[in-house]
C-alpha cells in the first residue's frame, strides 16, 4: 500500500485470502501472488472500508477504483512505489504504464481506468470503461471490448508483433493502427468505427469471414496486406485520402456535402 509492503497470507484450498492492513481513504493499493509458477496482480485505490472479493487472476493485472472516480498510472506507481518485485506485473516509468508479455490487462465492469499516459500491454479486454485521453495504448495480442466503453479521446491504438483479433465493440475509435510481424494479421472481431486515421503499415488487416465493416472518417493507409473479402469501407469524412494499393469489395465514401476523395497517382 502506497509502496510499503503491509503482509501477506497464503490462500485455502478454495484460492480465498485474508490480510488484515489499516487504509485510508484514497490509498493505492495492490495485491499480487509471490513466490508461484503464475503471476497475478490487482490494483485499487480504497475508500478506507474492508474489501470484499478482491479477486487475483493468473495472467491478469486488473485495474479497479474502490473510491469513486478513476484510477490512473499515477495512482499504480504510487501503489507499487519503489518495491522491485517483478512478480507485480506492471511497471511505471515517466508516467508511461507496461505490463509484460503474457499478462492481460482487464478493466472490470462498473470502473474507469483513464491511465494518464501511454500504455503498453499484451491484451485487453474492457468490461468497463477504458479513457484513453490523448495517449498511445499500444497491444501485443488481442483487444476485447464487446462487453465495455474504449472513450478515444485523439488517442492512437497501435497493434503489434502478433496474429490477433481486434473485437472493437460498439465503441469509436480515434487513430488504428497495425504493426504486426511480417507475415501476421490482425482480424476483426467486430465492425470498426474510426473517427481518425486507419493504417496499416505492417502485416495485415482482416474483415474475417463475417464481413466486419470498417467506417473511416480520416484517411485510409494500406502499405501492406488489407483482406476486404465480402465486407464493405464507408469513408464517413471530408477531404479523405486513399493511400496505397487496396482492393475493396465494397467501398462507399459517404458526404453531407460536396467533398473530394484523392488517391495516390498510380496506386
Amino acid at each position: 500500500m502506497n509502496g510499503v509492503d503491509m503482509g501477506a497470507d497464503v490462500t485455502d484450498a478454495a484460492g480465498a485470502y485474508s490480510i488484515i492492513a489499516l487504509t485510508d481513504p484514497g490509498d493505492a493499493m495492490l495485491v499480487y501472488l509471490d513466490q508461484e509458477a503464475i503471476d497475478a496482480t490487482t490494483v485499487t485505490v480504497t475508500d478506507g472500508a474492508d474489501l470484499a472479493g478482491f479477486d487475483i487472476w493468473a495472467s491478469h493485472v486488473i485495474t479497479r477504483h474502490d473510491n469513486g472516480g478513476s484510477l490512473t498510472n499515477a495512482d499504480m506507481a504510487t501503489a507499487k512505489g519503489a518495491i522491485g518485485d517483478n512478480e507485480i506485473e506492471y511497471s511505471v516509468s515517466a508516467g508511461a504504464l507496461t505490463i509484460p508479455t503474457g499478462n492481460e490487462l482487464y478493466v472490470p465492469a462498473g470502473v474507469t481506468f483513464a491511465p494518464g499516459g501511454d500504455v503498453t500491454t499484451y491484451d485487453v479486454k474492457i468490461l468497463g470503461t477504458l479513457d484513453a485521453g490523448a495517449n498511445t495504448i499500444t497491444v501485443e495480442g488481442d483487444w476485447d471490448a464487446s462487453a465495455g466503453t474504449f472513450t478515444a479521446g485523439t488517442s492512437t491504438v497501435t497493434f503489434t508483433l502478433l496474429n490477433a483479433t481486434f473485437t472493437p465493440g460498439a465503441s469509436v475509435y480515434n487513430d488504428v493502427e497495425v504493426n504486426v510481424n511480417n507475415g501476421q494479421t490482425l482480424t476483426l472481431g467486430s465492425a470498426l468505427d474510426v473517427n481518425g486515421n486507419l493504417t496499416i503499415n505492417n502485416g495485415g488487416l482482416d474483415v474475417s469471414a463475417s464481413n466486419h465493416a470498417i467506417s473511416v472518417a480520416g484517411d485510409f493507409t494500406n502499405l501492406d496486406t488489407f483482406t476486404a473479402r465480402s465486407g464493405t469501407v464507408t469513408l464517413d469524412g471530408t477531404g479523405q485520402t486513399i493511400s496505397g494499393s487496396n482492393t475493396f469489395f465494397n467501398l462507399t465514401k459517404s458526404v453531407a456535402a460536396a467533398d473530394t476523395l484523392t488517391f495516390g497517382a498510380g496506386e
